[in-house]
């Protein structure tokens, strides 16, 4: 996909994980952000949200914000 080798490793999208922002079961965890760190970074393949749960119990954290509905 990408030239630079970091893009080529990112692994196919896994179930099971539903976005926050759009509801698709498309998501992927981001390991190569998250190895050692005691939160779990995620992105939705269909929407580009990206969110952080904690290990810790702590409650999701958006890296992108939701989108507001009135």
């Amino acid at each position: 996909m990408f030239a630079d080798g970091v893009h080529d490793s990112i692994p196919p999208a896994m179930s099971g994980q539903p976005c926050p922002a759009c509801g698709h079961d498309n998501s992927r965890k981001l390991e190569h952000i998250s190895p050692d760190l005691a939160l779990d970074y995620y992105r939705c393949d269909t929407c580009g949200h990206v969110w952080i749960t904690f290990t810790d119990g702590r409650p999701t954290h958006h890296v992108t914000p939701l989108e507001k509905t009135s």
